[in-house]
């Protein structure tokens, strides 16, 4: 009853939207990309709003498009790895443009040495 006919989510607008990962380092903190010539505060978010609230859509290729933003989140994960220099091997039809452009949409520094087992 508390609550009740409040607040109701039925779809998005299309306009925002706010996607986000998480990462567990178990051997402390994982670190911001450092493999660019970026400053590592650059990598803390990927993309960005604008002052009305809605997406900047050129702010990353990953900011209009879910498929691209499926692709950033792989070359992520790939980058944890250290394995982001054969995203474009792996993915030869992707649209995260340059390897300059997809180091710039890599949030941390790889975190994984070797196998997992």
């Amino acid at each position: 009853m508390d609550g009740r006919g409040k607040f109701d989510w039925s779809s998005d607008n299309q306009q925002t939207a706010a996607s986000f990962f998480l990462v567990y380092n178990p051997g402390g903190r994982a670190q911001l990309y450092t493999g660019d010539n970026r400053p590592p505060e650059q990598h803390q978010q990927i993309g960005w709003f604008r002052k009305d609230g809605s997406i900047e859509t050129a702010g990353t290729p990953a900011a209009n498009n879910v498929n691209l933003l499926v692709e950033t989140v792989i070359l992520n994960y790939m980058a944890l790895h250290g394995e982001q220099g054969q995203f474009g091997t792996r993915f030869p039809g992707n649209g995260l443009g340059s390897a300059s452009l997809q180091d710039s949409l890599i949030a941390f520094d790889p975190i994984v040495n070797g196998t997992i087992v």
